[in-house]
């Protein structure tokens, strides 16, 4: 990707929480992932989060949001021109680094966001715990070069709260299809045996075709969708657990940053859409309950839309190994890692061919202890047959 490309991305932010400072000794405050409060890394003291609300609020599909609201204090935006991110920091801060690639960042304006966000899944993994994850994950890369543990150096690893829409939806479809239902004929048909053409007795299967039709109703609900144009989803798809979700409060960003929203509302919804609708094309073939379904037309409508702004937590990191540099990311929640990695040449070789190689050889070696022990059975045979005279 060029940089006009990713330069065309810079619409979206990553903002730090307001800061919070220790009534004890006057250090940064921070998220503590192990429990819900806040403690200061400096002295140890700790104060309990106040949920916002009991309720995570939800809106209808047309709310548009209204005058974005501050996320901390008074911050600068600063643009990342290799990826295209854009970073929200301290109006103090004098240098940052980029949490998607690293790369040093410039000052531009600060875009205002319309939603602000309504749920967070708090961090419940600290950065410790990450780095472990990330060396876990290294030593499985069995296609990876073997030098790869021992030279991979991981970079700075940021906590970052990802932004993601939640859709509620009601679903009505109607649907035609052909159903098939196997069954089975007896033929006689000719093989070969033992040198000889002989007539044998088979069972063939046939399908038998009938066209059906119907509606399926369906609901869904905190349907999620990756709001983030930075994170690749061929290495970040991650999975959450929604039971955890808490309404939206400034307090769990303490000590990490969080992404504004870099993909629209409607852009993501055609995405939940489009998977809803392979979920119910899957869920409707199981309803028919046929052998097989061919020719499947469904049409379907939604009802009762509605959405949820939300922030996952993912740790982003990178690693350099031979002058190139790989990214990856871990579920703050959970600990799950994905990302990219070298892949070895000779390895992937060695390992087509072992698993070519070893049943050609098991076949020969099979084989040819079949000759021997049929030459040795011979040649027994030969000896009890010709008894040596006395």
């Amino acid at each position: 990707m060029d940089n006009e490309e990713t330069a065309a991305k810079a619409n979206q932010t990553i903002r730090p929480s307001a800061h919070e400072k220790c009534p004890s000794c006057g250090g940064e405050m921070q998220f503590d992932p192990h429990g819900e409060k806040l403690s200061c890394p400096y002295c140890g003291y700790a104060q309990e989060i106040q949920p916002a609300s009991e309720k995570i609020p939800i809106h209808d599909y047309q709310y548009e949001g209204e005058a974005a609201e501050e996320w901390g204090k008074s911050t600068v935006t600063l643009h990342c021109p290799n990826c295209g991110a854009t970073v929200t920091v301290d109006q103090h801060t004098t240098a940052a680094a980029c949490a998607f690639c690293g790369t040093p960042l410039t000052v531009q304006n600060d875009p205002a966001a319309k939603l602000y966000p309504d749920a967070v899944l708090p961090f419940r993994i600290s950065k410790k715990e990450a780095i472990q994850s990330f060396k876990q994950w290294i030593k499985s890369r069995f296609f990876s070069p073997g030098k790869l543990r021992a030279l991979a150096h991981m970079e700075k690893m940021d906590g970052v709260y990802i932004p993601h829409f939640l859709f509620d939806c009601a679903t009505s479809s109607d649907y035609t299809a052909e159903a098939g239902t196997h069954y089975y004929e007896t033929e006689w048909v000719t093989v070969e045996r033992n040198g000889e053409q002989v007539q044998e007795e088979q069972q063939v299967q046939r399908t038998r075709w009938e066209p059906v039709e119907g509606t399926h109703a369906d609901i869904f609900a905190d349907f999620p969708i990756n709001a983030s144009k930075n994170v690749n989803s061929k290495w970040t798809c991650l999975n959450f657990d929604l039971k955890d979700l808490k309404s939206f409060t400034k307090d769990y960003l303490y000590g990490f940053q969080a992404e504004q929203y870099s993909k629209s509302k409607d852009d993501c919804w055609i995405e939940a859409r489009n998977t809803i609708e392979n979920l119910l094309a899957k869920r409707i073939i199981n309803k028919i309950g046929a052998d097989e379904v061919r020719g499947l037309s469904v049409h379907t409508n939604y009802k009762n839309r509605k959405f949820r702004y939300a922030l996952f937590p993912v740790w982003i990191s990178s690693y350099s190994f031979q002058n190139k540099r790989y990214t990856f990311t871990i579920n703050g929640q959970s600990g799950e890692a994905k990302g990219q990695a070298p892949l070895s040449a000779l390895r992937i070789i060695v390992s087509i061919l072992l698993a070519v190689g070893i049943p050609i050889c098991l076949f020969f070696v099979n084989h040819i202890l079949g000759i021997v022990c049929l030459l040795i059975g011979l040649l027994t045979l030969a000896v009890l047959a010709n008894p040596s005279k006395k």
